[in-house]
C-alpha cells in the first residue's frame, strides 16, 4: 500500500512537471536590457530630485511582450544659460530591436532655466509581436541645447511659425483661452507689445 501511495505520488508531481513545461514552452521568453545614459551640453542627469546621484546607466528589469516599463530621474542645468532639454534613443543593439520597442518621455516643459531641476519620465513599450529579440541595449542621450528667446514652437529656428503662435496669443493673461506661457517672452503675465518687440530683435536667429 505504502509503494502504491509513493508511485502515485510520484505520477501526480510528474504530470504537473510537464503540463507546466508544455504550457510555459508556448510563451515568449522574458528579457533584460539596460540603457546607457549620455549626456551633452551642461545637463547631467541623477536618480534623486536632491541630485546627489548620477544616473550612468538605466536596467529595465524584467520585460515581456505587451509590458511598458516607465523609469523616473530628475535633470539639471548646470550651466549658466536656459536649454531645451531632448531625449535621443540611440545605437540600438540588435538593430532591429527598435522596431519591436517603443521609447518615449515627458516632462512639464523641456526648457529649464539654469540650476533648475525637472522631473523626466521615461517609458519603454514592448510590442506583443515582438519576435526575434531576448536581449538588447540602446543608449539615451540627454542634450542640453540653447535657448532662443522668441523660439515659441521650439524647433531651433525663430520665424514666422512663431509670429503665428505670438499673433494667436497676442492680449491674453493666465486663465485665458488663448494663453500661451511660451509667448510671454519677459515672463510679466501678458503677452503684449514688449513680447512683440523682443520678438523682433530675435526674429531669424537659429
Amino acid at each position: 500500500m505504502k509503494h502504491k501511495k509513493t508511485f502515485t505520488l510520484a505520477l501526480l508531481i510528474s504530470v504537473l512537471l510537464t503540463i507546466c513545461m508544455v504550457k510555459y514552452s508556448f510563451l515568449e521568453p522574458p528579457f533584460l536590457n539596460v540603457s546607457a545614459v549620455e549626456t551633452a551640453g551642461y545637463i547631467r542627469v541623477y536618480w534623486d530630485k536632491n541630485c546627489t546621484q548620477k544616473v550612468y546607466s538605466i536596467s529595465w528589469g524584467v520585460l515581456t511582450p505587451g509590458e511598458t516599463k516607465g523609469v523616473v530621474v530628475y535633470v539639471r542645468n548646470e550651466g549658466n544659460e536656459t536649454c531645451l532639454l531632448s531625449l535621443t534613443p540611440a545605437n540600438w543593439t540588435p538593430n532591429n530591436a527598435s522596431n519591436y520597442l517603443n521609447f518615449s518621455w515627458n516632462c512639464e516643459d523641456n526648457r529649464i532655466e539654469v540650476d533648475e531641476i525637472v522631473k523626466v519620465t521615461q517609458s519603454l513599450l514592448v510590442s506583443p509581436n515582438i519576435v526575434g529579440v531576448t536581449d538588447f541595449g540602446f543608449d539615451i542621450i540627454f542634450e542640453g541645447r540653447k535657448y532662443l528667446l522668441g523660439d515659441i514652437n521650439r524647433d531651433g529656428v525663430v520665424d514666422f511659425r512663431d509670429l503665428f503662435l505670438l499673433a494667436r496669443a497676442y492680449g491674453s493673461t493666465p486663465n485665458e483661452p488663448n494663453w500661451n506661457p511660451d509667448a510671454d517672452l519677459n515672463k510679466d503675465g501678458a503677452v503684449d507689445w514688449k513680447d512683440i518687440v523682443i520678438f523682433a530683435k530675435e526674429y531669424g536667429k537659429k
